[in-house]
């Protein structure tokens, strides 16, 4: 399936969207799409953490990430074929 016709306020709106949910545009789309429709799915929101959720200061964002950087580097030889594979 193809959209035409999206003009540019429609396409920068669902660009922001998917921004501010962390979503795909195409899974906003969607979204939008279901909700129109009345075929959105009925979602429960459970509050059993609720006491043990917190915010992290900048800082402490930034040593996490810092701390989890190295498992974000890909290391190619894991890609490469290997010699006795099939």
């Amino acid at each position: 399936m193809t959209l035409r016709g999206i003009d540019p306020a429609l396409r920068s709106a669902l660009e922001a969207q998917a921004a501010k949910l962390g979503m795909s545009l195409n899974a906003v789309i969607l979204q939008v799409l279901r909700s129109s429709l009345g075929l959105a799915r009925a979602v429960e929101i459970s509050h059993d953490l609720d006491a043990l959720a917190g915010a992290w200061s900048r800082d402490e964002a930034q040593e996490f990430a810092a701390a989890i950087r190295e498992f974000e580097e890909i290391d190619p030889s894991l890609w490469q074929p290997r010699p006795d594979a099939p």
